[in-house]
């Protein structure tokens, strides 16, 4: 029979216990060891089988070959970080440095080189730039005290403050220079940047649309009286192929009830054309090789979804597979077919 340990040698083996354990949580400090991950997991909350996706991506960036604006940044798809911790935005959009002028100096040398600066050809509303007076035509020359002699020197240099920092903006303004200081704001995430842009306001016209499929006449004017879902996608772009049988089952829903769907990609025609086969798209598509029409609805990540109604006003914007807008913005697009 073996003897039971009395009170004390019972109190000392969990004091040599809880020691051993103490000992290894401050081994796992110091060398900075994280603690094990659980396997990812889809949206039912089961572990994802290996060589499975956890879920659809939510967006992706547009190709680099599409000519972006130099400020803001192309949004990014992703992960949101804490607000305190975003970068700074300024909320500008900027056009290439004013042209040389062509009429000879007087010393009879050349045309003369464009001023540096920074050219606003846009500003964004309720930005750190329009609350400080910033408009179209003004050239930045300096923030703080860095120079800026061009649209990736003003990029950079906003892009090392975070919201909330207070900056001196210095521009020119119809040869005055001025100097202005306001508080940057956090970076917008997602489809604000977008939204911010294009909600409640009338939609920018179509620019330079290849028919594909399904359409004849690609131009805005010709939707009118139409509540219309445009769907701006690309031929490589997963989340856009994921998003196709929500996007098909609005079409067979609604159609018949003065829906219009176009789905618009930034690749030739015969790209085009391969996608909506790929994809299963069985609605119009038009082909935007030029950018033109991208770039007007601010759509540099994909897939982005704008609902426009009868009279061609943006509605609600969704960018990614993101399965509450896609809700909301379902239940706004029923609303408005059911208006008469």
């Amino acid at each position: 029979m073996i003897p039971t340990p009395g009170p004390r040698a019972r109190a000392a083996r969990i004091s040599k216990l809880l020691v051993g354990q103490l000992l290894v949580a401050a081994l796992v400090a110091a060398c900075g060891q994280a603690p094990p991950r659980s396997p990812p997991s889809d949206n039912s909350g089961r572990p994802a089988a290996p060589g499975q996706d956890a879920a659809p991506p939510t967006a992706a960036r547009l190709a680099p070959a599409l000519p972006m604006p130099a400020a803001p940044p192309p949004m990014r798809s992703a992960e949101k970080a804490p607000r305190r911790l975003s970068r700074g935005w300024l909320g500008v959009e900027l056009g290439p440095a004013p042209a040389a002028r062509s009429a000879a100096s007087a010393s009879g040398g050349g045309a003369e080189p464009p001023p540096p600066g920074a050219t606003v050809t846009g500003v964004f509303p309720q930005s750190p730039a329009e609350k400080a007076g910033l408009t179209a035509g003004d050239t930045i020359v300096a923030v703080d005290d860095a120079p800026i002699a061009r649209g990736s020197d003003l990029s950079k240099a906003i892009g090392d403050y975070r919201a909330g920092d207070r900056v001196d903006i210095t521009f020119d303004r119809a040869g005055t220079r001025e100097t202005v200081q306001l508080e940057l704001a956090g970076m917008p995430r997602g489809d604000e940047l977008t939204r911010i842009a294009l909600l409640n306001k009338s939609a920018p016209v179509w620019d330079g649309l290849v028919p594909v499929r399904g359409v004849k006449t690609p131009e805005l004017d010709s939707y009118r009286g139409k509540v219309v879902v445009l769907e701006f996608f690309a031929s490589w772009c997963g989340a856009c192929r994921a998003m196709t049988p929500t996007i098909n089952r609005w079409d067979r829903r609604y159609s018949g009830q003065g829906l219009e769907i176009l789905g618009v990609i930034p690749e030739p025609v015969s790209q085009a054309l391969e996608a909506r086969k790929r994809f299963g798209m069985n609605y119009s598509v038009a082909s935007d090789p030029t950018g033109n029409t991208v770039r007007a609805y601010r759509a540099y990540a994909v897939p982005t979804l704008l609902l426009l109604d009868r009279e061609g006003v943006v509605r609600d914007v969704v960018v990614g597979f993101d399965t509450t807008g896609l809700r909301r913005f379902e239940a706004k697009m029923r609303e408005l077919v059911e208006q008469s």
